[in-house]
């Protein structure tokens, strides 16, 4: 055999063994995204399509750094429809991000959203409390929007309602 077809079967080989799924898998070790939706005072909905101009900062080191972009010119696609398996759903539209997930879950616990020129802050408490757990090691721990704790809509999940009090 010459050494390019050993070379070739060793490559083509490693390749399928690399694409065979574990047998035990190890479970979800990424936190669960978050997903809102965006409620005036009176309960109305404010994310109405995709590019809903919705931006969402923290800081890092003093430094303001956007999730999912800078989200200005169409860039950010956050926003998506909402669905269920039983209808219509009630929020229509929801931003979702893992990346906020992710951030908490690094220390960095408070966001600020900025939607038609408002500002409102989320306190987004997400931590890896179950290290050893090979199905769920990630627990959203508390959610706070504008220092009020919010729970998910229980018709809804896994949408938090966020409801503005301006």
């Amino acid at each position: 055999m010459t050494v390019m077809k050993t070379v070739f079967i060793f490559l083509a080989s490693l390749s399928l063994y690399s694409c065979k799924k574990p047998a035990n898998p190890t479970g979800n070790i990424m936190p669960p995204p978050i997903n809102f939706a965006l409620l005036d005072k009176q309960g109305n909905q404010l994310l109405t399509s995709t590019s809903a101009p919705i931006k969402v900062y923290f800081f890092k080191n003093a430094q303001l750094l956007y999730l999912g972009g800078e989200c200005a010119g169409g860039g950010c696609t956050m926003v998506r429809e909402a669905y269920t398996s039983a209808g219509t759903p009630k929020y229509s539209y929801k931003y979702s991000s893992l990346d906020m997930s992710l951030v908490s879950a690094d220390g960095i616990k408070t966001f600020y959203i900025d939607f038609g020129g408002k500002v409102d802050t989320l306190f987004c408490d997400v931590q890896k409390t179950k290290p050893n757990d090979p199905l769920d090691k990630y627990d959203v721990v508390s959610v706070l929007f504008n220092g009020k704790p919010v729970v998910p809509d229980p018709d809804q999940l896994p949408i938090l309602p966020f409801k503005r009090l301006h």
